[in-house]
């Protein structure tokens, strides 16, 4: 089922009833931790110190890779037909690299920071709603409320390179929904969600946003926001309706994904939603962090929104595993779960054509590994079920042929760059040289 409502110029909005809540992370509630290791401009902020504090790299690393599942070599004895169908086993494994690191501390970053001015109290609760109430009015900011903070946060890169997967799992490892009872002697009795995550809406419409927050504030606290949100005379209303449920219940981050959606809307309906988006980051203290393709950025027009992509750690381009020790770490242990009858050792030569073959996108390189697997066991031309370059060249041509094309063509253009700049070098370096026998 579909609502249909009606932008500011009239056009018709069509918007799905419900996010897809399936696929929704979200995490029960929890009464509050305090840490005791908390910075010193926190030691009163309850909202901050229930948040975890940071994680060292193993930390990191045994986080993301806390759900796999472990190898079993016995299962390369087992007959072909079987071994075909554990190829796929190594799907559901997530192997930790550097960018893993990186994205963990940009995340619980925004999250801590988020609390950081929030000094929960009557007076601040009061305030923040007046704030969020203000917005399309022409009064001016409460003087003793600052607004929203400037940096928020963004994480880009290609499709299939597991930006979601990644944040996802990072979130499920920290508090959302916490309740807090009594902090230091003093009664709170409120509940605090560290963040949510969405998905921006298909055709990514400014109603669609609002109702999808709405939604989500629902699905977890048991409320009709929605219902407000659809209830509502105009967009202004809709607005501060959300804005103001932000900030009575102390949302932290919203990581909102699919930003590329924002491309499917019209002119007129994209300026509205970034104009949208722009309230809700200026009045009220939730951060936003958001999750797209590379061509996602250069949909938005808007230079205040722009800025506001770039939080305390900058933005976070998740890029393809480059030659070296990362490629060389991710591609080893993904090499051990091989179920051929004899596992092929992994050799330079092979790394080197894996590398060229899926661009160092270790989603692609995961299905060439299992597709060749595939190609391999049971085959009477593969007796010794080897995993050799021209198996793995002739399984990219034959089963990824349209993503092999647009790889090489990557590859060459890649190269021809690099051997442009390199000559480019040349022809400086000689021109900053003096000429041979020339006076001193």
């Amino acid at each position: 089922m579909k609502k249909t409502s009606h932008s500011n110029n009239g056009a018709d909005i069509e918007v799905p009833s419900t996010p897809d809540f399936s696929r929704l992370p979200t995490r029960p509630s929890e009464m509050a931790v305090y840490r005791e290791d908390g910075p010193p401009r926190a030691a009163d902020n309850p909202l901050y110190l229930a948040i975890p504090g940071p994680r060292s790299v193993p930390e990191v690393r045994a986080l993301m890779e806390s759900a796999n599942p472990v190898f079993d070599p016995t299962v390369r004895s087992l007959p072909p037909h079987i071994r075909k169908e554990r190829v796929d086993d190594v799907d559901s494994v997530l192997f930790s690299v550097r960018q893993h690191v990186a994205l963990e501390e940009m995340v619980m970053t925004t999250i801590r920071n988020a609390f950081s001015s929030r000094p929960w109290n009557n007076l601040y609760v009061q305030q923040a709603a007046a704030l969020a109430n203000s917005i399309g009015s022409s009064c001016d900011t409460p003087p003793t409320l600052g607004r929203g903070s400037v940096g928020s946060g963004s994480v880009f890169g290609g499709v299939g390179r597991g930006k979601t997967v990644s944040l996802i799992k990072i979130l499920m490892g920290s508090p959302q929904t916490i309740k807090h009872a009594v902090f230091k002697g003093r009664r709170l009795g409120i509940t605090q969600i560290a963040w949510l995550y969405l998905s921006m809406p298909p055709k990514a419409s400014s109603f669609g946003l609002l109702v999808w927050i709405a939604s989500v504030l629902d699905y977890i606290l048991g409320t009709n926001y929605r219902g407000e949100v659809e209830n509502a005379k105009n967009h202004t209303d809709r607005t501060r309706i959300v804005a103001s449920k932000l900030a009575i219940h102390a949302v932290g981050v919203i990581f909102c994904d699919e930003l590329q959606n924002i491309k499917v809307g019209s002119k007129t309906e994209r300026e509205l939603l970034e104009n949208t988006l722009q309230e809700l980051i200026n009045y009220t203290h939730t951060r936003w962090v958001f999750v797209g393709t590379n061509d996602a950025r250069t949909s938005i027009k808007s230079e205040a929104l722009l800025r506001r992509m770039i939080g305390e750690r900058g933005q976070i381009n998740w890029a393809s595993l480059s030659p070296g020790s990362e490629w060389d770490e991710f591609l080893t242990n993904l090499w051990s779960w091989q179920v051929t009858s004899k596992a092929t050792e992994l050799t330079p030569k092979i790394s080197a054509t894996m590398h060229r073959l899926t661009g160092g996108v270790a989603d692609y390189a995961k299905k060439l590994f299992t597709a060749a697997q595939v190609n391999v066991i049971g085959n009477s031309k593969h007796p010794d079920e080897q995993l050799t370059e021209e198996v793995l060249l002739k399984t990219m041509r034959g089963s990824f042929g349209e993503l092999h094309v647009r790889l090489e063509r990557e590859f060459h253009r890649k190269a021809a760059v690099e051997k442009a700049r390199a000559s480019r070098e040349v022809r400086e370096s000689k021109k900053s040289k003096p000429e041979s026998g020339s006076k001193q």
